[in-house]
């Protein structure tokens, strides 16, 4: 599970040179411009470094803003490099941190992300978004009971926060606790009715409670609103097999894997069937 952090940086953008002021006006605007497409905010951000003309306090937070759209275009490498120049220049912004810790996750280096996550806690500590990115971290990390902590943490801070029911929905059905599992997913998809992958989870909360009925349902919802959810066919595929619906099942194993999941479950269900 991935999120973003809104960050308002305009103000801490400063201007240096009078004669290119429109120029440099327009690209600031949309460096820190988070409604602009990821690869604009690149664009402009890079420009502002290339025109030599950023106030030295302006750096860490261009940094930042380049760093949230790398992110978003799955460049988490690059996203790492960026934030961490903005770390190295200013170790009291939370946001650096939270971001950086997104990257580090993104890409595996979970011990890390909960480092980044600790410090931007320790600079802010209200602040949902270092408890939900850390949540994550633990949650991918195996960690259950600390992950449905920051989870609980996040949901008092901010109660309408649709990723932190979720996730803490997801450390229920990790613990067999399929009811409440179903109540926080439910909470979550009232408050993001277009998350796909909420619907996945809550249909294998279904199918823990032996529901399949209404598991195959929660799986139909989350592949009309993303047709190319890979997991949700091969969570499909599973109940159709448990229906004994053979070749129902073996359609979306094939989809599944036409979308890149690639897992042993799926790979071997494809073999059997002579179909890999």
């Amino acid at each position: 599970m991935r999120y973003l952090r809104p960050i308002a940086i305009l103000a801490m953008l400063g201007l240096a040179a009078p004669a290119s002021g429109d120029d440099m006006a327009n690209y600031t605007a949309r460096c820190a411009d988070e409604s602009a497409e990821a690869k604009q905010i690149v664009e402009a951000c890079s420009w502002l470094f290339d025109s030599g003309q950023l106030k030295r306090h302006a750096v860490a937070a261009t940094y930042i803003n380049r760093g949230r759209a790398y992110i978003r275009l799955e460049e988490f490498e690059r996203a790492r490099d960026d934030l961490g120049r903005a770390v190295a220049r200013n170790p009291g912004l939370a946001t650096a941190f939270v971001n950086r810790g997104i990257a580090n996750s993104n890409t595996g280096r979970n011990v890390l992300a909960i480092n980044d996550f600790d410090k931007a806690i320790g600079l802010a500590p209200d602040d949902p978004e270092a408890f939900l990115g850390r949540a994550n971290a633990f949650l991918r990390q195996g960690e259950i009971e600390r992950a449905r902590r920051d989870y609980d943490r996040v949901i008092a801070l901010k109660p309408d926060y649709a990723e932190a029911w979720y996730g803490r929905g997801v450390t229920y059905l990790e613990t067999g606790e399929a009811d409440r599992a179903l109540e926080d997913l439910d909470r979550a998809i009232e408050i993001a009715p277009g998350n796909a992958a909420m619907y996945v989870d809550r249909g294998r909360a279904w199918l823990a409670k032996g529901n399949m009925e209404a598991a195959m349902g929660e799986f139909d919802r989350a592949i009309r609103r993303d047709p190319n959810h890979a997991n949700a066919y091969a969570q499909r595929a599973r109940t159709h097999e448990n229906l004994k619906q053979h070749a129902e099942a073996l359609a979306d194993y094939e989809k599944a894997h036409e979308l890149g999941d690639t897992s042993e479950a799926v790979t071997a269900k494809l073999k059997a069937a002579g179909k890999l």
